[in-house]
Parts: structure tokens; sequence; C-alpha cells
């Protein structure tokens, strides 16, 4: 596994994006790198053979029409966001998936000169569906984020669900940070959408029209 360390000033998000997305948090997952104490990121690139995964889950069911995220870039790269349903504790079948350029990308960014060689670019990056996903209430997904070329997701050890999962795409095999004796961690990202009512209160709604009807026409 690859893992590099560097210092990481996220900047705010960029105005540029837009408003409909950045105002409908549905959840965030912030490690202490991602807001400033300094960066630690693994590489998620299927041309390294690693891919990185964290789980989320809401009580209802959702429309997630945006993934933000924290991370590094060396170059300019495209995004592919995934997201898989649970099979026992991993990453199963595959239910969205979308590749995102740099252009459909709205990053706010700080540059790190990490060595001689390349340049730690620090991204806070916020990446719209053009179509929502629904998530199922009380369902577990798998969240995947990966760059064709050389992208690294944000972690740090976090009071959250300490769910990431390393997978060798090369093997078909994934670790833990407890199989690698790593300490808990999380990977820094954020979810926007809508929550859908309950089925249950559309028929309450219903007749709660119908008994104010009622009470009109008896007087």
């Amino acid at each position: 596994m690859n893992r590099i360390s560097a210092i990481i000033l996220i900047a705010g998000v960029s105005t540029a994006a837009n408003a409909s997305i950045t105002d409908h948090l549905l959840y965030e997952q912030l490690t202490p790198t991602a807001q400033g104490d300094g960066a630690s990121v693994y590489y998620s690139n299927p041309t390294h053979d690693q891919v990185m995964y964290d789980q989320f889950r809401f009580d209802g069911t959702t429309n997630i029409e945006g993934i933000g995220f924290w991370g590094a870039v060396y170059a300019e790269t495209q995004f592919t966001i995934s997201i898989y349903a649970d099979n026992a504790g991993l990453p199963g079948t595959l239910a969205y998936t979308h590749n995102f350029a740099r252009e459909d990308i709205t990053l706010s960014v700080s540059g790190v000169v990490l060595d001689d060689e390349w340049t730690n670019v620090e991204h806070h990056a916020i990446a719209e569906f053009g179509q929502s996903f629904t998530a199922d209430a009380n369902t577990t997904y798998w969240l995947a984020i990966t760059g064709d070329a050389f992208f690294s997701w944000t972690y740090g050890a976090t009071s959250g669900d300490n769910s990431v999962l390393y997978s060798n795409t090369a093997q078909n095999s994934f670790w833990t940070n407890a199989d690698l004796d790593r300490d808990p961690t999380n990977l820094a990202f954020s979810i926007y959408g809508t929550s859908v009512p309950a089925p249950a209160s559309i028929p309450t709604l219903a007749m709660l029209g119908i008994c104010v009807s009622r009470r009109r026409r008896s007087c």
C-alpha cells in the first residue's frame, strides 16, 4: 500500500459550486487532516492496483445529488465516483458510477511541494451528479473515489465508524486497518442531496386534508 504525508490547507468551498448542492448537506465526515491539521492521504488509483472505500448509510430514503471529498492530485485528472451495495461487510454490486472530467468538478486548491519531482496539490472537490442516486433507508453503501492519474484521498482518525477498506484490484482482495495493524481511520467526504418523505407520512397528510374539509363543511 502506498501512502504519503503532507501539510494540508483546505480553502472554503468555491462560490462557483451550485448553491442547490452545497446548501443541501446531508452528511459530512471530516477527518482532522481535512480541517487543516496536516494531511495524510492514501492512493486511490486503479493504475496502482489500490482503491479506497468508505461506507455510509441513512435512516431514511435519500436522493444523493453530489459528493464532496478532500485529497491530493499530482496532475490534471479525471475522477470516477462509484457507489456499491454492501455484501456481508464488503463492497458488492455496483449501484452507481460516473466519470467526472476536471472541468465538471468545483475545486478549491492550495499547493504544497513535496519534493523536487512532484507538486502535491490539495483539493476540496464538489462533484454534482447529473442524475441523483436513491439510497434506500437503513442500507449500507460503499463509496469509492478514484483518479485516472495520481489521486490520493485524505484520511485521519475520527470518532466515526472507521470503516475504511483497501482493495487490491490485481488480487481482488480487501483489507481493513485492523488487518494491516493500523489505527482506526475514516476518509474525508461529504454527501449532498435531499431526504425522501416516508410513504406513511403521505396518507397522514391526505387524511389531515380530509378532516379539515369535513370541519369546514360542518360549519
